[in-house]
């Protein structure tokens, strides 16, 4: 569904020529209540990135705010159950790196190693810190597949 009149199908072959040049690439869902939420919907995007564009491609999903929009005051926002529950779908899906977005939470910030699950890279707020890496977790020695290349 376009709430803009945008075609999906060049969008999403563009990522995967993106992709395939080796040119770094994010991608950021706006959790729209009733507009962009939907679990199917959710599920088929994180089952293309992962199979399309690689399971370290990183998924931002952001929180809509009604009262900052200029179109859909009248939507809700998105609730921290509802961004939690699409990265669950990204992880189920197989996605290593999922970051929550536009609201401040303790959990969904932080880049994981995808195999020790200890932090490789720590955010608060718009401040990142890391240590001295390059290309490896410092804890587990596992290669960090996309973030360096």
């Amino acid at each position: 569904m376009s709430n803009c009149a945008a075609k999906l199908a060049p969008v999403l072959e563009n990522c995967q020529r993106i992709v395939k040049k080796k040119i770094w690439l994010e991608i950021t869902t706006l959790v729209i209540p009733t507009l962009s939420d939907n679990e199917k919907m959710l599920t088929k995007l994180a089952k293309f990135i992962k199979d399309k564009l690689g399971d370290f491609v990183p998924w931002h999903l952001s929180a809509f705010s009604g009262s900052i929009s200029w179109k859909l005051q009248d939507v809700p926002d998105t609730t921290i159950k509802q961004l939690t529950t699409a990265y669950k779908i990204g992880k189920k899906q197989g996605l290593k790196y999922i970051y929550i977005g536009n609201v401040q939470t303790k959990d969904f910030e932080n880049t994981l190693c995808p195999k020790c699950k200890k932090i490789i890279f720590q955010r608060i707020g718009y401040n990142i810190y890391t240590p001295e890496i390059s290309g490896q977790c410092p804890n587990c020695k596992n290669k960090i597949e996309g973030i360096f290349q």
